[in-house]
């Protein structure tokens, strides 16, 4: 995670806040008052990621799968969320997801697929949802959108 995210975040902390970041590598220990924990997690090991969730209790979940991830692992790790968060209230997941799905005529194959049934596994758990569908990525923007905008 980049520190200039961290640094934003905790002007936001008050003291005593602690961020858990779940992931394969390691980082800085504090930002100004934010404590930040790192805990092992692969995505693309939905059982490395449950006994993480269990450690803690979390007002709230940012989720970001990895787009190397297949359709079937991002499926297999929204039902691991939905089985691990405590139901009816406890943490609220919001998940980066993609534009349009909420269209009957949206189509982005096994992505879009592997969105639509995390995110239903989340909601028949009663987990508290919110899903970011953004258009684009400024990461994206060289790669992607210039050389659609030059055409």
């Amino acid at each position: 995670m980049g520190a200039w995210v961290l640094e934003d975040i905790s002007k936001h902390a008050k003291k005593g806040d602690s961020m858990v970041v779940f992931s394969r590598e390691s980082g800085p220990v504090g930002v100004g008052t934010l404590r930040v924990i790192y805990e092992y997690a692969d995505m693309s090991e939905p059982a490395t990621v449950r006994a993480a969730l269990r450690k803690y209790k979390l007002r709230a979940l940012f989720l970001s799968m990895p787009q190397a991830l297949t359709g079937e692992q991002m499926s297999a790790l929204g039902l691991a969320l939905a089985e691990t968060l405590p139901t009816g209230g406890g943490t609220t997941v919001v998940r980066l997801s993609s534009y349009g799905l909420e269209s009957s005529k949206a189509s982005q194959g096994k992505l879009g697929e592997a969105h639509l049934r995390s995110e239903a596994a989340l909601r028949a758990m009663n987990v508290p949802l919110v899903s970011i569908r953004p258009t684009s990525f400024f990461s994206n923007f060289d790669k992607y959108d210039l050389p659609a905008l030059l055409e």
